[in-house]
Formats: C-alpha cells, structure tokens, sequence
C-alpha cells in the first residue's frame, strides 16, 4: 500500500500545498494547489493561516498523510558556529550556552535544529554549524493551528531549505553557489560549497520595484564577502539558482547575470525530480511557485535534511504514543480474555484428568480379570500385549485341550506326506480336538485328489474328505477345504 506525503510551503503572501503519492514501483505527482494570504497585520499571521489551510484542504486532504511544513526565515534566527567537537549529541547540549549572547532573549525559549559542514575546517576535531533557532511560543502555535485540519508534520523546517537541500544533493555541484529564493516583500540567500549548505540571509526587497536586480545584486555580493570573511572563500558562485514568486520581470535572470557577471538559471525541480505525472495535472504547475512545496515532498521521499523544528518538546509523537489509551484498553480486553481461556483450558485439563484416572481404573480391574496370575501391574497394555502373545505361542506348540496330538506334529505330517509336486498353498488352518480343517489353492482337481490319498497314507489321520474343491471365479485356480480327522 502506497502513502501520501505532502509538502506545505507557508508563506505570509500564500500557502502552496503539493502532494506525490509513493509506492514501490513509482512516486506521482497527484495534487497541487496554491492560496494566496491577504495579510494586513502580521500578528494576525496564524489565524489566517488556519483560514488559509481550509481552503487548501478542498483541493488536498491532509487525512493520513505524511506531511513536511516549512516556516517563513523572517521568524528564524540563523547563526553560523565553530565548536572543538564533532558528536552531534554534545552538539546539541553546548548550543544554548554558545548562543546565549548573540540571543535578545533566553535559549531556553528557542528551539534549535542545526547541521554540519566540513568543507572549511582543516582541524577534524572541529566542526563548523549553521544553527537556525525559532521561538517555542511561536512554533506551539503553529503546531496548534496546524493540528486543526489533522496536520503533524514530520519535518517543520524553514522556507526555502528543501529547494537548498535539493540543489546540494543532487547537482553534483564541485565548487561554491547561491540558491536565492525571491518572493514579494523579502528574499533569502542560501550559499553552498558542493553538497553542503554553509549560510543563510534573509533581506527586504519590492519585487515591483525597477531596481529589484540590482537589490540582489548588492546582497549576493554582501553574501559573498561574508562568506569570504568566515571561511575565505576567495572565488565567486560557480553558479547561481533562482525561484520563488518574485520572478514577474521578463529576462530577469540574463539582467541579474549581467550585474554579477555569474551564470543564473531559474531552476525547475518537477522535470529533474524524476517524478511520474499525467499531462493534464501538469496543466497550471508554476514552477516559481510550487517548486519549494516539492523540494518539501522530495525531503522525505529521499530522506534528507537535519533543519528539523520537531526535537525536544516539540518532536512528534510515536504513533503508539497518540493511541496510547486505546492500547491499553486494548490490551486489558486481551489480558481478560487471556485469563479467561487459561481458566477454562485449567478446568478442562483438570476433567481430563479425572477421566483418565477414571480408565486407568477400569484397565486394571478388566487385566486383573484376564490375568489373574499377575501381581504387579506398571504398564498394563504391555503386559498384556506380552501375556497375549504367550497364550498364542502355547496354543501354537502344546496340545490343544484333552488331546494328545501336537499342533505341530500335525503341520509337520501335512509337510511330510504331501508332495511338493503338487503346487499346494494353504490358506487357512482350523485345529481342535477330533479334527483338522484346511483350505488352500491349487492348479488342478488332481492335485486336489493327489492330497486326499497322501494325507490317508498317514497313520495319524484317521479319515481324510473333501468338503469342496470349486474352480475360483476371478482366477485360475482351484480352491478346496479338507478335514482331516484325528
């Protein structure tokens, strides 16, 4: 069964929402939708959030889906560290200490997510972060608005990070970037070197303004000497990656290119995402617009990122955890029914038993009967298998009853005075004490007159008669019973 995962890009100017479905044999596009937020107070920002999150959900429903959630960068506070050690634990631990006088206000308020880069540092036991913190006030009412329409995302990141990661990870890039995300009223610079992601400006500009380009301009190239102030990156971008909303103007990418004399492309993630998806969905994709809320999507599918929001207080519940009352409700009907079937199984077992002594009683009684002579009785079936098999073995040597002719004097008369000539086969022997009767099969009526007179040949027998001798239905031979008297 495939899963739904979906990317929300929010914005203070619109909330755009993508959703790829996942199986094993392909990931599609399906949905994709954009709401634009009319914001006239910015303390207002959540409430038209959750407005804005309803009317997305009439085109995308969020309902047992995997959801990433980016966050506007105004409202993230983005510091870059060296620390003299590398486990990302101890990390972890010494960052509130590390910040506390950059912060205009307690790290304790903060929750912070970082990554590492080591393209810089020559020391391996040092490590170079970039931190990005945002409040806990704020982040809990955003998990609260979100929550609303059935929203716990996986991963709750900043804007513009996932379209960065994307770019990092999958462009085989060797040398230093830029990714500058453009929207209306503010543009944010993530600068990279090859896979990594090692700085992150944000800036006010007016995307209707004439000068807009050469607003850019003067920021990329802040950006550039900050970058070569941290780490002395002496070279210029190799390449610089543009998207967002802002890009309105005509020939905007060749303008700015020419300012920075630094190749620009307006990157588009949907034909590079390897994505599967039906022409007529494609109809009225933006890639300016939709193209963040992808890089979303693609985060998880690819499993990449670790500017995550969701740590600490805030890191999102096990699923057994938000059913955990269910559980064990669950789990005491089961704990019930388990000590009911003990109970009964115990029960049953203990009438087994009283059965089984029952019988035991009753194969005693009925061997003591039959064996008499037996004291000791251990294992009543084998005793009496082995007392049977006596009987049967002096029946078969001694003399039967009052007479004084043996059981095997006769057989061994029958073997003595009857030819082998005759091709007999006896089937049957009957031993009492006036006579013998035998059956058998034979070739030819003869043979069967042939043993009549050998057997009256023989001083122990007194009168030999053929009771029958019929030729078999079914097979060639001729079948016969004689008796033979004492």
């Amino acid at each position: 069964m495939g899963k739904k995962i979906i990317g929300i890009d929010i914005r203070h100017d619109a909330v755009t929402a993508v959703l790829v479905e996942c199986s094993i044999k392909e990931n599609v596009l399906s949905a994709y939708v954009r709401v634009p937020i009319n914001l006239e107070n910015k303390d207002n920002f959540h409430k038209k959030i959750t407005d804005t999150l309803l009317k997305v959900s009439e085109k995308i429903d969020f309902n047992e889906a995997v959801c990433v959630v980016s966050y506007p960068l105004e409202d993230v506070y983005i510091h870059n560290l060296r620390l003299p050690f590398t486990n990302r634990n101890k990390i972890l631990q010494i960052l509130p200490f590390e910040l506390e006088s950059s912060l205009p206000f307690p790290a304790d308020n903060l929750t912070l997510a970082f990554d590492l880069y080591d393209k810089f540092t020559k020391d391996p036991k040092f490590s170079d972060i970039i931190v990005a913190c945002i409040k806990n006030s704020t982040l809990s009412d955003l998990l609260t608005v979100l929550s609303t329409k059935n929203i716990d995302p996986d991963i709750l990141t900043l804007n513009g990070y996932g379209t960065a990661l994307y770019i990092s990870k999958n462009h085989a890039l060797k040398n230093s970037w830029m990714y500058i995300d453009i929207y209306q009223n503010n543009s944010q610079i993530f600068a990279g070197f090859a896979d990594s992601i090692y700085l992150i400006r944000t800036f006010k500009n007016n995307i209707t303004s004439n000068t807009l380009e050469k607003t850019l301009a003067v920021n990329i190239k802040r950006t550039i000497a900050a970058a070569s102030e941290l780490y002395d990156i002496e070279e210029a971008p190799e390449t610089i990656f543009l998207s967002g909303g802002g890009l309105i103007k005509p020939d905007f990418e060749q303008n700015l290119s020419k300012l920075l004399d630094i190749p620009v492309n307006i990157i588009n993630l949907l034909d590079k995402s390897g994505l599967f998806y039906d022409m007529t969905v494609k109809h009225g994709w933006d890639n300016r617009y939709f193209d963040n809320a992808l890089a979303l999507a693609l985060m998880k599918i690819k499993d990449q990122g670790n500017l995550n929001f969701r740590r600490g207080e805030f890191a999102k519940k096990k699923k057994w955890l938000q059913y955990k009352k269910d559980f064990l409700k669950t789990g005491s009907i089961f704990l019930i029914i388990l000590f009911l079937c003990s109970l009964n199984f115990f029960v049953k077992l203990y009438d087994l038993n009283n059965k089984i002594g029952q019988v035991n009683v009753k194969i005693h009684s009925v061997f003591k009967s039959a064996f008499p002579k037996t004291k000791k009785i251990f294992n009543p079936f084998l005793q009496m298998k082995a007392n049977v098999l006596e009987t049967k073995k002096n029946k078969l040597l001694f003399t039967d009853g009052e007479s004084t002719i043996k059981v095997i004097d006769v057989l061994s008369e029958i073997s003595r005075v009857v030819s082998t000539k005759e091709n007999i086969i006896l089937t049957n022997f009957v031993f009492n004490q006036a006579n013998v009767v035998v059956s058998g099969d034979t070739l030819t009526f003869k043979s069967v007159d042939n043993v009549k007179l050998s057997l009256e040949k023989s001083d122990l027998f007194a009168n030999v008669t053929i009771n029958y001798a019929n030729m078999s239905k079914y097979q060639n031979k001729i079948k016969f019973k004689l008796k033979i008297d004492l």
